[in-house]
């Protein structure tokens, strides 16, 4: 049975591979089992309009009476497909934990923390299962999918609102212990603050620095209306929630580096609802390959999942004093105190870890939507024969319709602004909050 940190660690290495795994498979076009010729589930049948298979490209590897050959508009998403399997695959070993550690007791400990073999032969078999799943199988979980992936986004704002408001916190504290700034001494006990304040203008700088440049870049008149409403929304709610942070009177527990952490991130949140929209006309970078979105946004959600599994459960303290130690202030205490367990107690703590697994439940499901464009995959790619430098209107219809580009697509852009404005409101509701349910304790205190 591994430590908690080291089990942490772990859970977070599986969902990183998982994912690197299937987005491989999905740029590879591969999917696990299923092909055009292996005769599983139907998959080998061809079935088109005009009755003639002697060209695989118009053969299709699904009956065109199923939901997976209208998702895939004929078996054009196979790479698609093995993104389903992956995070199916996940999806159902964590629920399977869910089940296993629900209850307080030890067993779901050793459960948590062991049997790493059979974890990961389980993850693999549940894989190789769905290659001879009916392909519809996937085809509906992709669509469920769709309804349950919103529910990781808004865990993911709150804990990344929360992270802002902690790191406000520590640092703050530092200061008043005087703990070394970077191996710098801090006598005075500001130094951690003037951090922050400098931080913050810098980060402020780039938020305006990056609004004004998407003006420029997205906004192109009235037939963009989009572009126009995503910025300036988020340059309203940017200047709102700076504002009510700094006013001591509706917010005294407001603070200028959670305002700029969460500026930043809903920027970032606009300039990607923006890439992802699929009209050329309004989006110069519909046709480009999106690397840097795509990194960034697999980087986000993977951060999501690292704050769960470091910050749930109790594991704060563990982090802070780590990050302490690294940036320079010594132990508090020299003495080591050491816990010897009575005969026939080993030492493990009975307690659930149903809420742990159930956040990554949520990512599993979430990690389909996120690396297949929301499941809107009915093109082959924007590279078709249809879809040429000749026929502009041909890319941006395919782009819409789903193609090969990360997170181009209305359904993509859509999401993107919405999480986007949800998370600009829950911030302001934990700014203002306080004041207008002053019957509720939120560990704020009024002068």
């Amino acid at each position: 049975m591994l430590p908690p940190y080291v089990t942490h660690i772990m859970y977070v290495c599986l969902i990183l591979v998982s994912t690197l795994v299937a987005l491989s498979l999905r740029y590879a076009g591969i999917t696990i089992g299923f092909g055009a010729n292996l005769g599983i589930n139907g998959f080998s049948t061809c079935v088109n309009t005009t009755g003639d298979c002697s060209d695989p490209d118009d053969s299709t590897w699904v009956p065109s009476y199923s939901i997976s050959y209208t998702l895939c508009s004929g078996g054009k998403c196979k790479g698609y497909f093995a993104v389903f399997q992956v995070s199916f695959a996940l999806m159902a070993f964590f629920a399977v934990m869910v089940l296993f550690t629900g209850c307080k007791m030890k067993a779901s400990a050793y459960a948590h923390r062991g049997h790493w073999f059979l974890k990961v032969v389980g993850i693999v078999g549940v894989v190789v299962a769905t290659a001879f799943m009916p392909p519809d199988v996937l085809a509906y979980y992709a669509w469920v999918a769709r309804f349950i992936s919103p529910f990781w986004l808004l865990y993911q704002l709150t804990s990344f609102i929360g992270f802002a408001y902690n790191v406000n916190e520590w640092l703050c504290s530092w200061d008043e212990d005087h703990r070394r700034f970077f191996g710098c001494d801090n006598e005075s006990g500001m130094k951690w603050k003037y951090g922050m304040a400098w931080s913050s203008l810098l980060g402020y700088v780039g938020v305006l620095s990056a609004i004004g440049w998407m003006y420029s870049h997205f906004g192109q008149g009235g037939d963009c209306a989009f572009n126009t409403a995503v910025i300036t929304l988020t340059l309203l709610f940017v200047l709102l929630n700076t504002t009510l942070s700094m006013v001591q009177k509706i917010a005294p527990h407001g603070a200028i580096i959670t305002s700029a952490a969460v500026s930043l991130y809903t920027t970032y949140l606009c300039f990607s609802s923006l890439s992802s929209w699929p009209d050329a006309k309004c989006n110069p970078d519909a046709e480009s390959e999106g690397v840097i979105v795509m990194v960034v946004s697999i980087c986000f959600a993977l951060g999501g999942v690292f704050l769960s599994t470091i910050f749930l459960k109790g594991s704060t303290e563990r982090f802070e004093q780590t990050t302490g130690e690294v940036l320079g202030k010594p132990a508090a205490s020299d003495q080591v105190t050491v816990s010897v367990p009575e005969d026939g107690d080993d030492g493990v703590e009975a307690r659930s870890y149903a809420v742990y697994h159930a956040v990554l439940f949520l990512y599993a499901v979430y990690m389909s939507m996120l690396l297949t464009n929301w499941s809107m995959v009915t093109k082959e790619s924007s590279s078709s024969a249809e879809a040429t430098a000749e026929d502009p209107e041909a890319i941006v219809k395919s782009l819409a319709e789903g193609g090969d580009r990360f997170n181009v697509g209305y359904a993509s852009a859509w999401v993107q602004a919405g999480t986007n404005w949800t998370c600009n409101l829950i911030y302001l509701w934990t700014l203002v909050a306080p004041r207008l349910c002053k019957n509720r304790d939120f560990g704020v205190d009024f002068d």
